[in-house]
Protein backbone atom coordinates (compact mmCIF):
# COMPACT_ATOMS: atom_id res chain seq x y z
CA UNK A 1 0.00 0.00 0.00
CA UNK A 2 2.97 2.25 0.54
CA UNK A 3 3.68 2.46 -3.19
CA UNK A 4 0.15 3.79 -3.81
CA UNK A 5 0.66 6.58 -1.30
CA UNK A 6 4.08 7.30 -2.72
CA UNK A 7 2.68 7.85 -6.23
CA UNK A 8 -0.25 9.86 -4.91
CA UNK A 9 1.84 12.20 -2.76
CA UNK A 10 4.44 12.61 -5.49
CA UNK A 11 1.79 13.83 -7.93
CA UNK A 12 -0.02 15.98 -5.36
CA UNK A 13 3.25 17.51 -4.18
CA UNK A 14 4.18 18.32 -7.77
CA UNK A 15 0.81 20.00 -8.31
CA UNK A 16 1.18 22.29 -5.30
CA UNK A 17 4.73 23.42 -6.00
CA UNK A 18 4.72 26.91 -7.48
CA UNK A 19 8.11 26.70 -9.16
CA UNK A 20 8.54 27.71 -12.75
CA UNK A 21 10.04 25.07 -15.02
CA UNK A 22 10.79 25.13 -18.69
CA UNK A 23 8.43 23.42 -21.10
CA UNK A 24 10.91 20.58 -21.72
CA UNK A 25 11.25 19.83 -18.00
CA UNK A 26 7.48 19.76 -17.57
CA UNK A 27 7.07 17.45 -20.56
CA UNK A 28 9.72 15.16 -19.13
CA UNK A 29 8.02 15.19 -15.73
CA UNK A 30 4.60 14.40 -17.23
CA UNK A 31 6.07 11.71 -19.45
CA UNK A 32 7.89 9.98 -16.60
CA UNK A 33 4.82 10.21 -14.35
CA UNK A 34 2.56 8.78 -17.06
CA UNK A 35 5.05 6.00 -17.80
CA UNK A 36 5.42 5.04 -14.13
CA UNK A 37 1.66 4.98 -13.55
CA UNK A 38 1.15 2.92 -16.71
CA UNK A 39 3.79 0.40 -15.65
CA UNK A 40 2.45 0.29 -12.11
CA UNK A 41 -1.15 -0.32 -13.18
CA UNK A 42 -0.23 -2.59 -16.08
CA UNK A 43 1.76 -5.06 -14.00
CA UNK A 44 -0.96 -5.67 -11.44
CA UNK A 45 -1.92 -9.32 -11.65
CA UNK A 46 -4.87 -10.87 -9.82
CA UNK A 47 -4.98 -8.07 -7.28
CA UNK A 48 -7.95 -7.29 -5.05
CA UNK A 49 -10.36 -8.98 -2.72
CA UNK A 50 -12.97 -9.57 -5.38
CA UNK A 51 -10.65 -10.99 -8.02
CA UNK A 52 -12.13 -14.49 -7.70
CA UNK A 53 -15.66 -13.18 -8.31
CA UNK A 54 -14.55 -11.26 -11.40
CA UNK A 55 -12.72 -14.30 -12.74
CA UNK A 56 -15.73 -16.53 -12.12
CA UNK A 57 -18.07 -14.17 -13.98
CA UNK A 58 -15.58 -13.75 -16.81
CA UNK A 59 -15.16 -17.49 -17.27
CA UNK A 60 -18.89 -18.25 -17.05
CA UNK A 61 -20.24 -15.30 -19.03
CA UNK A 62 -21.31 -17.29 -22.09
CA UNK A 63 -22.82 -20.12 -20.06
CA UNK A 64 -24.86 -17.93 -17.71
CA UNK A 65 -25.46 -14.95 -19.96
CA UNK A 66 -25.44 -11.33 -18.92
CA UNK A 67 -28.80 -11.16 -17.16
CA UNK A 68 -28.79 -14.54 -15.40
CA UNK A 69 -26.34 -14.01 -12.56
CA UNK A 70 -26.73 -12.42 -9.18
CA UNK A 71 -24.81 -9.17 -8.85
CA UNK A 72 -25.00 -8.97 -5.09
Amino acid sequence: MFIYFEFFFFIVFALFIKLKFSKKVLQLFYGVTFFMLTIFVGFRYEVGDDWDAYLYHYNNFYEEGFWNWDIG
